[in-house]
């Protein structure tokens, strides 16, 4: 069951939640580990077509993590973006923007494989030529990739960036 946000006032609407995954290349994977404690781990991302997709090394924890359930689509996880954050001091608080994705990790392979690390390589060097970056993608034999095919996907943000946003004067 997933609940409902608390401070539903502060919900992002579905665009601003998908520019926020687009504007960022950097989050937080949330699985369940050894002994059932949660692992989390940040690492790179890129967000193309709804899906986040990411890059392994074929042996570590996070790889046994996400082995787990692949017969059935993958491990449960939760994904977090955090796209702002600035501490207000005086005020006791927090000017903050951030996104939760939840769904099951996927690993890929084939011409699913070779477009996800494409979106996973582009989004982090596109200063590189395409032709160059796809090639290293394409000859790379040594990393896995996964997808998470998100299920739910909420967005939020302090109040007072809401209010700027509305009226017009939000610079990001």
């Amino acid at each position: 069951m997933i609940r409902r946000m608390f401070r539903a006032a502060q919900l992002l609407v579905p665009e601003v939640t998908e520019e926020v995954l687009v504007r960022n290349n950097v989050g937080t994977l949330c699985v369940m580990g050894d002994d059932d404690f949660p692992y989390g781990v940040p690492m790179n991302y890129a967000y193309k077509d709804g899906k986040i997709y990411f890059h392994s090394a074929r042996r570590g924890y996070k790889t046994d993590c996400l082995e787990i359930d692949q017969a059935i689509g993958g491990p449960k996880c939760s994904f977090t973006v955090i796209d702002y954050n600035e501490v207000e001091g005086e005020k006791y608080s927090t000017l903050y923007r951030s996104v939760i994705a939840m769904g099951r990790v996927r690993k890929l392979d084939g011409e699913e494989k070779i477009q996800g690390f494409r979106a996973l390589v582009d989004s982090m060097s596109s200063m590189i030529p395409e032709h160059v970056r796809h090639a290293k993608t394409d000859a790379c034999t040594g990393a896995w990739v996964y997808a998470i095919d998100i299920e739910h996907l909420t967005g939020k943000e302090a109040k007072e960036l809401m209010m700027a946003r509305k009226e017009g004067t939000l610079d990001r």
